[in-house]
């Protein structure tokens, strides 16, 4: 059901089988869960990150886009967050927030975050929101290499 609602919603968007991902969250249900979706759409270069120095480790495979959950807290986030975007600028990070805690992705966005995910209860209508949000990256990096 999820990749129909994909398809119906980013038709005319691709997600790029050979994009390489990184999910950083300490959660690891929700860690694997987030990659189980990208694999059922086809993407296959998925690393995962519980932790800040797991997240650094994970950015020798030069990922195109983090999905960036907490890890600990929202100040160890941020800094994961900073050490992202300073030893890449051009990796397109996703920032996802508990509801409630939109000054965080607020700041999330000042420090070099893409964008943002609140995320919900219901995990399906969450990854859906995180698909689009994908899209729209690819979208723009697709835009961006035309010019």
């Amino acid at each position: 059901m999820w990749c129909y609602v994909y398809v119906l919603n980013c038709a005319h968007m691709r997600i790029h089988a050979e994009f390489v991902y990184v999910i950083a969250s300490d959660d690891i249900v929700y860690r694997e869960l987030c990659r189980q979706y990208l694999l059922n759409m086809g993407c296959e270069q998925i690393f995962v990150a519980g932790t800040y120095d797991e997240c650094m480790t994970m950015l020798e495979h030069r990922p195109d886009i983090v999905l960036l959950d907490e890890l600990e807290n929202q100040q160890e986030t941020l800094r994961t967050l900073k050490a992202i975007k300073r030893k890449d600028p051009h990796i397109y990070v996703l920032n996802i927030t508990t509801p409630g805690d939109e000054v965080n992705a607020l700041e999330a966005l000042r420090n070099g975050a893409f964008d943002f995910v609140i995320r919900g209860k219901n995990e399906e209508f969450h990854l859906q929101i995180m698909i689009k949000k994908i899209a729209h990256v690819l979208e723009y990096v697709h835009k961006k290499d035309d010019y």
